[in-house]
């Protein structure tokens, strides 16, 4: 009876927990789990653990929150592993190549987009910025370039009107536990032949940072939409009323083109939202939240706080 193959996992967001739950129930032996170190996060600085070294801690799998993997101490102790495959999944960290070097069989990465649209490490943030109907998850053998290996399979996805990231990853998350379900044998076992991706067809995504999220008035109401749901839930779009911090949490096109006001400027309160004026259209925001305070639906927020005639963005 021959042993099952060992793998190391790498991952670090909600995105890789499906597929990290479908190969722990695969006929492998998952015999580490890489992933990013607590961080100090939030006003007190308190130490928190991501989401995957936790599903981890639950699974009893052996955790490798190595902090660099440049050091000859991470190579000896995942080459001591001895693993066939390296198989990663939104981890958010550079994996040197003498690393994957050690897996005797295959390195692979799932990548939420239909590569090579969208290399980088945000795809699913800029699928939704971008405007576009479908996205998907491919799974390709790594390489020394970001996102440019040979892909082995690629699925798509629809992105509905209301769609956000965290619901477009999850989404995403789910279909690739799938592929790694019905195509990981095949791709092991060579059934399933990787092919080069057309370089020339590329696109890139960068890192998204906090200051990413403050809204300019003056785009159109499509792309002030399409922004606010591709922050939310991180770093969640933002503007200033009154020089104070208001988070934009969602939002909606409204249609009536024929209102006038200036960028930034709350026209209207409706069952909907609160219509505001961008420089193409109107926009419906229907969840804030004001600094200090929690997240409201705008006809409980303009309660405490009313907004009418107000211009949004202005900061001195």
């Amino acid at each position: 009876m021959t042993s099952p193959l060992k793998i190391i996992f790498a991952g670090s967001s909600a995105f890789s927990e499906e597929p990290l739950k479908t190969l722990y129930n695969m006929p492998y032996e998952i015999v580490g789990v890489l992933t990013q170190p607590d961080k100090k996060q939030g006003r007190g600085l308190k130490s928190r653990t991501n989401k995957i070294k936790t599903l981890a801690l639950d699974l009893g799998l052996k955790i490798l929150d190595i902090a660099n993997l440049k050091t000859d101490d991470a190579l000896a102790e995942i080459k001591s592993l001895k693993p066939d495959v390296i198989l990663t999944a939104s981890y958010g960290n550079f994996i040197p190549e003498k690393i994957l070097n050690l897996a005797a069989i295959e390195t692979l990465n799932i990548h939420p987009s239909l590569l090579p649209k969208w290399r980088g490490a945000t795809p699913i943030q800029a699928s939704i910025l971008n405007g576009d109907k479908e996205t998907g998850v491919s799974i390709i053998r790594m390489s020394g370039k970001l996102d440019a290996g040979p892909v082995f399979i690629s699925e798509k996805a629809s992105i509905s009107d209301g769609e956000n990231h965290q619901t477009l990853s999850n989404k995403l998350s789910l279909l690739s536990a799938e592929m790694i379900r019905k195509h990981l044998g095949n791709i092991l076992s060579g059934k399933i032949h990787p092919k080069e991706q057309q370089d020339e067809k590329a696109s890139f995504c960068t890192k998204i940072s906090k200051a990413d999220g403050e809204i300019n008035w003056n785009k159109s109401a499509k792309e002030i939409n399409r922004a606010i749901k591709a922050y939310n839930p991180w770093p969640i779009a933002y503007t200033y009323i009154d020089n104070k911090y208001l988070r934009l949490w969602d939002s909606a096109i409204e249609n009536n083109e024929s209102q006038t006001g200036i960028p930034g400027e709350v026209l209207a309160l409706q069952s909907e939202g609160v219509v505001i004026k961008t420089g193409s259209g109107s926009l419906f925001v229907k969840s804030l939240q004001l600094e200090g305070k929690k997240q409201m639906y705008a006809l409980d927020f303009i309660k405490g706080f009313p907004m009418i005639g107000k211009v949004l963005g202005l900061k001195q």
